[in-house]
């Protein structure tokens, strides 16, 4: 009986330390496995938040790109408007120039005289800096759609990468 509980204890003992080695091996297996899984769940973090990012950095852009168009709109009509006055002036100056000299030429010769020395400068100068805002407008909006079209780029890049590179 002594033996057989000798036995049975061998048996334990042998089991246990068995399961303990077992236990020591799978450990770092798991240990391991437990860090891979890890790290592919932050790669998939740093993913998601990185394309929140662009989202941001798109609506961003978007807001810009409405405001550029907003003020574009104003300057245009503004470089129409001046455009327009400006051909009532040079149609006036013509008009005055082709008026027969009566008894008004004295007036006649003072008024074309401010309009070709005050007025038309002045709105020829006024659309001159309108039409280069408008340009501007123009550059910093191709700019903006640039900037959208890498920023869409980026966002294919990230959406497309498989989920555990490895």
């Amino acid at each position: 009986m002594q033996q057989d509980f000798a036995h049975s204890v061998r048996g334990w003992i042998s089991l246990y330390v068995f399961l303990l080695t077992g236990a020591a091996w799978i450990s770092p297996a798991q240990s391991v496995k437990d860090e891979t899984n890890d790290v592919a769940a932050l790669r998939v973090e740093v993913r998601q938040l990185a394309l929140e990012l662009l989202e941001c950095r798109a609506e961003l852009v978007q807001w810009k790109v409405h405001l550029i168009n907003a003020e574009l709109l104003q300057v245009q009509a503004e470089r129409q408007r001046i455009a327009g006055e400006r051909q009532l002036i040079e149609r006036e100056i013509g008009d005055l120039t082709q008026a027969p000299t009566s008894g008004h030429g004295g007036e006649d010769e003072g008024r074309r005289e401010e309009l070709n020395m005050v007025h038309l400068p002045t709105l020829v100068a006024s659309e001159r800096a309108a039409t280069m805002r408008e340009e501007k407008l123009t550059a910093a909006l191709g700019a903006e759609n640039a900037r959208m079209t890498e920023i869409q780029k980026q966002v294919q890049r990230l959406a497309g990468q498989p989920t555990n590179p490895r």
